[in-house]
């Protein structure tokens, strides 16, 4: 397998086989990253700090709230930072990059509409918004109906949340509850997730969905 291919402009980029098999080899790395004491005293002083500026900061109803939620996630992505270092341990480096992107999305202006008041876990509120967006896209599964893509889409990450991997039989016993009427089969299971790694969305290795 060839590590590099050549790009159209000129040079060569990564290939995208090359960039699955890091990706699948950073997740199963025979070691788990440790948080260095550093890291987590950077990241508690960094947590603290932006507390304090939200709480004095007039426009803070236009942004995300910084609650304990927002510290487990500076966590995680330092984690996965270093998990891309193939660093045994979660340095300081690494969470500086997890609070810089965690800065960029709390403190996006405009992010308050009037969608958030809807139930994001309704079948109503998929066909309305995400069934819009799959309509209008290229990318849709062929033998799976609209409305369970959309549904799947909205109940996945939420599945995933504090997972890198599960089982397609997992996903099956948890989306047998997603729909009032009707059932996702494991069929219309691997037919999603099959499109969504076409998509680079996610990586299937023997009967396990791994997040990319």
């Amino acid at each position: 397998m060839s590590m590099y291919v050549i790009h159209s402009a000129g040079g060569e980029i990564l290939s995208k086989r090359f960039l699955q098999k890091y990706l699948y080899y950073a997740k199963h790395r025979p070691w788990q990253p440790v948080l260095t004491p550093t890291a987590e005293g950077y990241i508690a002083e960094q947590y603290s700090q932006w507390r304090v500026d939200k709480a004095g900061d007039s426009r803070t109803r236009r942004t995300l709230p910084v609650t304990a939620r927002t510290l487990e996630t500076m966590i995680r992505l330092s984690t996965a930072h270093a998990k891309m270092r193939m660093s045994k341990s979660i340095d300081v480096i690494d969470a500086s990059v997890a609070i810089e992107i965690m800065r960029f999305v709390v403190e996006a202006e405009g992010l308050a509409s009037s969608s958030a008041n809807i139930d994001e876990t309704s079948e109503e509120f998929a066909l309305v918004h995400g069934g819009e967006q799959e309509h209008n896209s290229s990318s849709f599964p062929v033998g799976v109906s609209r409305l369970k893509y959309t549904v799947f889409q909205q109940r996945f990450p939420d599945l995933m949340f504090h997972r890198e991997a599960i089982s397609l039989d997992e996903i099956g016993k948890s989306a047998a509850a997603w729909l009032k009427d009707g059932k996702f089969t494991l069929g219309d299971i691997e037919l999603i997730v099959n499109h969504m790694q076409t998509l680079n969305k996610l990586l299937i290795h023997a009967g396990v969905v791994h997040l990319i």
